[in-house]
Order: C-alpha cells, then sequence, then structure tokens
C-alpha cells in the first residue's frame, strides 16, 4: 500500500508542477518565453509519466481485488511486483 500511496502523492506533486510551470511560462517575458515553455513541457511529461505508474498501480490493485477471499495478500502481491511502465 505503501508503494501505491506514494505513486498518488508523486502524481499530485507533479501536478502542482505543471500548473506553477504554466504560470511562469504565462508570465514570462518575451526572451525568456522559449526557456518557460521549455520547463512546462518538462513538467508535462515528468506528470505524465507519474500518472502511469499511478495507473499502473491502480490497475494491478483492480485485478487482485476481484479475486476470490484470500485476496488480501495477492492484493499486496500486485503492489509489490515491479513492471516497467511504458513511456
Amino acid at each position: 500500500m505503501d508503494r501505491f500511496v506514494d505513486a498518488y502523492v508523486d502524481w499530485r506533486e507533479e501536478c502542482v508542477c505543471v500548473w506553477e510551470a504554466h504560470e511562469q511560462w504565462s508570465a514570462a517575458s518575451s526572451p525568456d518565453r522559449r526557456l518557460a515553455f521549455s520547463c512546462y513541457r518538462a513538467a508535462l511529461e515528468r506528470e505524465e509519466h507519474a500518472s502511469r505508474v499511478y495507473a499502473e498501480l491502480v490497475a494491478r490493485l483492480s485485478v487482485a481485488a476481484q479475486r476470490p477471499m484470500g485476496s488480501a495478500a495477492s492484493v499486496l502481491g500486485a503492489l509489490r511486483r515491479k513492471s516497467p511502465v511504458v513511456v
């Protein structure tokens, strides 16, 4: 469950970073707009990655929760398994 909560928190923190980067880009002066936009795009990419990690854990939890009784162990096992997230 710790990985699940950590992934959620990571995703929400990246969402905040996207909003902050967007605000900085919107307020940037002409000479700084290109750099600010690059920072905004990087924030979007980090948020997308964090959302995929979280979504994968949610999917694992959902599948494990649909298993028959005794599924607490299978839920924990699903959250502990590591598989790469495709970005």
